[in-house]
């Protein structure tokens, strides 16, 4: 069943879109330490969605909601290393581009029909309202796809749950050394069958 509140990324306008990376830097803001303030953090990203993998939820005309989908052949975001360079300086910059690069550009399903969340994110005034559990059953009713994977940081215990009641199930879990350091926990990669048959092969 469609849900008229999941809008493109690609069709909202300059302002909308801002309220899109706003949401997404709220929910993921604590992993983006080598930016000082939200405002260097929007600017990053704003720039950075294709905005044909990215849909917002909206409500009362203001996006509360922001998912971020990729195959095995494109991710949700491109960093810019010229915008890098003029946020953070010229070495700063250089290697934040390629640490961000390493992790945001690299294919992480290798199937077609595979589909993967890249950032999942809810506005802090609407967490708990099910905009998270909408947009997880729109990914997951996408045609043509299969199998959607997701990661989930292991002391994340409320998304975690939340995943689980949606049918998916742990499918890996590997070891981050700069996760380990910052005592987030570890990376866990959770998947979901969408047409039935065993999650866990």
């Amino acid at each position: 069943m469609q849900d008229n509140n999941i809008i493109s990324f690609a069709d909202l306008d300059t302002t909308k879109r801002r309220e899109a990376v706003e949401v997404f830097v709220d929910g993921f803001g604590h992993l983006l330490s080598f930016a000082k303030t939200n405002a260097e953090k929007v600017t990053l990203f704003a720039e950075s969605f294709d905005e044909t993998l990215v849909h917002v939820y909206i409500i009362n005309n203001h996006v509360v909601g922001v998912l971020g989908l990729s195959t095995n052949l494109k991710r949700t975001i491109t960093i810019d290393k010229q915008l890098c360079k003029e946020l953070f300086g010229k070495g700063k910059g250089q290697i934040i581009y390629w640490l961000l690069r390493i992790s945001e550009e690299t294919p992480r399903v290798k199937n077609d029909t595979d589909l993967y969340i890249d950032f999942l994110a809810t506005s802090s005034q609407m967490r708990g309202q099910g905009i998270a559990t909408k947009l997880l059953n729109f990914a997951c009713a996408l045609p043509g796809y299969h199998d959607c994977y997701l990661d989930v940081l292991s002391k994340n215990i409320p998304a975690i749950t939340l995943y689980q009641k949606l049918n998916f199930v742990v499918h890996k879990k590997v070891f981050n050394i700069f996760a380990c350091i910052q005592g987030i926990g570890q990376p866990i990669i959770m998947k979901k069958c969408q047409h039935g048959g065993d999650s866990n092969k």
